[in-house]
């Protein structure tokens, strides 16, 4: 589904082709609604906190690769103004969670021995290294989303040409690695060396150009009837850097954000799946038992959920 850059001598060819297997396999996804922009990863705010007594045990060590992954992107719920950009605002905030696949943990220990000859995956290494302290290296990280049958929706042709193209985050994109420390649920940030439990991408919607913050709120009120397929990746840039492999990707069908944040909301209306099709499953309830509990403990939300697909 998702067409990335394969070598040699890309810059010339200008050739891609669908990526192979995700670095990083789906495995649930929140939507919240917030009064800020970002979320603090620390703080426990979304479900992290559901995520991270899971982060103690297979570290990929020898890299920097975390061996979970979050990456998040806003949607900024006031209608945007072309002559104001602020950076902070009313949003959903869509929270992507993945895991490491069997196939990066086993060439991330390759990286340990020296012996590893994946490009993707050692670029990956490359990334997580840097991205928190060069903005340059994280300006790599590149989001896509590809609607199924565009045409039917009726959008215009400014939102039509953009349909499956990879858009590069880069001043609107913030990396962090994260440790786990004593007691559950707690994160720090990491240091050093060592591999990272989590890596946490946040994007800022807020901040992208006028065109693509008026397109995305237009497209907001037609979620509910599309089939929107996302995708992460690390840019390669030369021949050494490629074939690119995407990093992570899920499929949302039949997002309706207002539904979703009313308070009774049916989760067995929605599917989520890995558009690589080797995690699909149907959604399941999973925390309604604590719902009302999670209500009253998060100040700053509205409404919270979690899906999470069988496996």
């Amino acid at each position: 589904m998702f067409n990335l850059r394969v070598g040699p001598n890309y810059k010339k060819t200008g050739k891609k082709a669908p990526s192979g297997p995700e670095l990083y396999r789906f495995d649930k996804c929140d939507l919240v609604q917030t009064s800020s922009s970002r979320l603090n990863v620390i703080s426990g705010e979304g479900q992290f906190q559901h995520f991270v007594p899971e982060l103690g045990a297979g570290r990929l060590e020898g890299t920097r690769i975390p061996a979970k992954m979050i990456v998040t992107a806003n949607l900024p719920t006031d209608s945007p103004n072309m002559f104001n950009t602020p950076e902070e605002g009313p949003s959903f905030v869509i929270v992507f969670y993945f895991a490491a696949s069997e196939a990066l943990v086993a060439e991330a220990e390759k990286i340990k021995n020296g012996t590893c000859v994946d490009p993707s995956v050692l670029l990956l290494n490359k990334w997580c290294s840097v991205a928190e302290t060069n903005r340059k290296e994280m300006g790599r990280f590149k989001a896509m989303a590809i609607i199924d049958d565009m045409d039917k929706h009726g959008f215009p042709g400014f939102i039509s040409k953009f349909n499956g193209k990879p858009i590069l985050i880069n001043k609107s994109g913030t990396y962090n690695a994260y440790d786990t420390v004593s007691g559950e649920g707690q994160l720090a940030p990491s240091t050093g060396d060592s591999a990272p439990a989590l890596g946490v991408m946040q994007i800022n919607v807020h901040v992208f150009a006028f065109v693509a913050r008026k397109g995305l709120f237009s497209m907001q009120d037609k979620f509910k009837d599309m089939t929107l397929n996302i995708g992460f990746c690390i840019e390669g840039r030369c021949d050494e850097e490629q074939p690119e492999v995407i990093l992570g990707c899920a499929t949302l069908k039949e997002m309706d954000i207002e539904k979703m944040m009313a308070d009774a909301f049916d989760f067995s209306d929605f599917r989520l799946k890995s558009v690589l099709g080797r995690y699909d499953g149907e959604v399941y309830e999973h925390l309604m038992k604590s719902y009302e509990a999670d209500m009253n403990r998060q100040q700053e939300f509205s409404r919270l959920f979690l899906w999470e697909v069988w496996v």
